[in-house]
Parts: C-alpha cells; structure tokens; sequence
C-alpha cells in the first residue's frame, strides 16, 4: 500500500475529517475526476461510519493504492460485520449474513442508520470485498459477478475497493436505479439467489422464505437467478405464489433464469402472471 493511516474509534470521530485528510489529497493527486472523487467519497465515509457505529472496535486502518486502479482498505478491529449480522437477525452463518446485506435496508443499528450504505456502495465501485468471520463477499462489477467464499477465521471486518477511474457510473444512476422515480423511496432491490446459500440448487420453502424476509421492505424485487442450476416446487411455489398473494403491493421480476429454472418458474406463477 502507498499510504497507510491509523485512526483512533474515539468519541468525536468524525468520517468527514477522515476523508478530508486522508483520501482526498491522495484521491485529486491521482488525477481522479470530479464525478468520480464523488463515488469516492461516498464509499470512503459510509464505510468509516460503519466502523465507528457498529463495529465496536478501537481502530480502523485505512490504506490507499492510487494508480491505475485506485485502490482503497478500510480494516477495523471490531466484532465483524457478518457476525454482528448473523447474531442480530438470528441468521444461520455468515453466508446468510451477506445474502441478508445484499439485499439493502437491513441494520443492525436502525435507529441510526437505514441500511443504505453497504448496499450502493457495492454498486457504485469497480470491485468490492468485505471479508468478516469466516466468509467474504466479493462483488465484481467489472464482469457483472457477485460470490461468495469461505475464509479462515477474521478479526474485525476488512473492506477493499478497486475504482476504474472514468469507467465508474454516475453515483446518480446508482441511487435512481433502486428508488422510486416519484417518491425517491429507496423501494426496490435485486435479490441475487446464489448468495442465500452455498450452491447452486434451491428446493425448499425454507430458502424461499429467507429470501421473502430479505425483500419484506421493498415493493419490487428483481430475483436474479445467474448461475442457479435448478429450483425445485416448492421454493418456487412458496416465492412466486405464496409470497405475492401475502403482499398484492410486490412485484417480483425474475431474470437470468436458464431454461430448467425458467421451466419451473413459469410453471409456479399464478396463471395471470405468465408471460
């Protein structure tokens, strides 16, 4: 790393003189561009007041690599982000902790914090990993990709992002492709299904009820099926019929379906949703 800072979690932190001292020196001597210092910026201090706020750590460490990827860490010493998830939601493992992030507009602070921050911050870089307890949560957005994978156990949480500079979208398009064009209510969201478990077949009620608990906030839910080998009846039955007769408000757009996953699908939708 080109630059490494130590920062103390004390009271008075403040995200704010962080980025201000810290990154965005390092960030205008890159050459980054205005649009994306903006990106920047967002990311840097979401993630510095996540440390402060929820992890109960006394540090966090932030190093930056500018270059030709700008690349930016910010590592605390705290509980852990998945685990700390994971106990407040009474979620399995640390797999259903990010499936549970994912999804957007869970905290475990909401008093304080509306669960925005992890989830545009994923859609907004170049690439984005969260390691935390024993797993990470990798988000490519260069090649579209989102995985998991299992890690030896890890203290505190560590956040790395890699920017594309001039490749990045308007921080804008982000916000405005999950709200709703009239209220601006962050209402919609995209429920990627390989990360609500650790394969690549999904059959029972069980998963899709954990799915529906992810997208009990929101009004539509894009349920994106890339890399899905197969569904079985009753996952498709509890999610596609079951779900949407509880909530008439849902809309559920199902995408990235091959033909077996679409098959059954089409199969489960009430006979007025079939296309």
């Amino acid at each position: 790393w080109a630059t490494v800072h130590q920062v103390d979690l004390r009271p008075g932190f403040d995200e704010d003189v962080v980025w201000r001292q810290v990154v965005d020196g390092v960030a205008a001597a890159a050459g980054l561009s205005d649009p994306d210092r903006r990106t920047l910026r967002y990311a840097a201090t979401e993630l510095l007041n996540n440390a402060c706020d929820h992890s109960q750590g006394s540090q966090v460490v932030v190093c930056i690599d500018p270059g030709e990827v700008f690349r930016l860490r910010i590592a605390d010493d705290g509980i852990g982000a998945f685990p700390n998830v994971r106990r407040t939601f009474d979620l399995a493992d640390d797999f259903a902790a990010i499936a549970w992030l994912d999804a957007g507009r869970q905290t475990t602070d909401p008093t304080r914090h509306s669960g925005q921050g992890l989830f545009f911050t994923s859609r907004a870089v170049s690439r984005f990993v969260v390691t935390s307890g024993t797993a990470s949560w990798i988000v490519d957005n260069r090649v579209a990709d989102r995985t998991v994978r299992s890690t030896g156990p890890v203290d505190g949480t560590i956040v790395d992002l890699e920017l594309d500079p001039g490749r990045l979208p308007p921080l804008r398009s982000v916000f405005d492709a999950h709200t709703d064009p009239e209220t601006l209510a962050f209402d919609r969201t995209t429920i990627h299904v390989r990360l609500a478990e650790v394969g690549r077949e999904f059959v029972s009620r069980s998963e899709a009820k954990r799915i529906a608990a992810q997208i009990e906030a929101f009004t539509v839910a894009v349920i994106d099926f890339a890399g899905v080998a197969s569904v079985g009846q009753g996952f498709v039955d509890e999610l596609f019929r079951v779900l949407p007769g509880a909530r008439p408000d849902l809309e559920l757009v199902p995408i990235n379906a091959d033909e077996a996953v679409l098959f059954m699908v089409q199969r489960g939708l009430p006979r007025g949703g079939r296309g």
